[in-house]
């Protein structure tokens, strides 16, 4: 799988930041718009990628700790890493 440095810019539909590389979108899980993360991908198409943080680089002031350690493997939860306030 490979791996990538990328700076995500907004939210998107179902809890992911979207960013661009290389001509591509990609929708990452468990980041937060601002932030610069080291992610994994896990699907490549043709226009669209999807990946996972691996590690926050640079984080966002919203960020909290989760109080889940599997949320992301779970996918039961979108936003464990934000206050509720912040996804309300």
């Amino acid at each position: 799988m490979e791996k990538l440095q990328i700076k995500l810019e907004k939210w998107v539909n179902g809890g992911y930041s979207l960013s661009h590389y290389d001509g591509h979108a990609v929708f990452v899980e468990g980041g937060i718009p601002g932030e610069t993360v080291d992610i994994t991908l896990t699907k490549q198409g043709n226009k669209e990628w999807f990946g996972t943080v691996d590690a926050v680089i640079e984080s966002s002031p919203l960020r909290v700790p989760s109080d889940c350690p599997v949320y992301l493997e779970c996918g039961g939860c979108s936003y464990r890493h934000i206050s509720y306030e912040e996804e309300v």
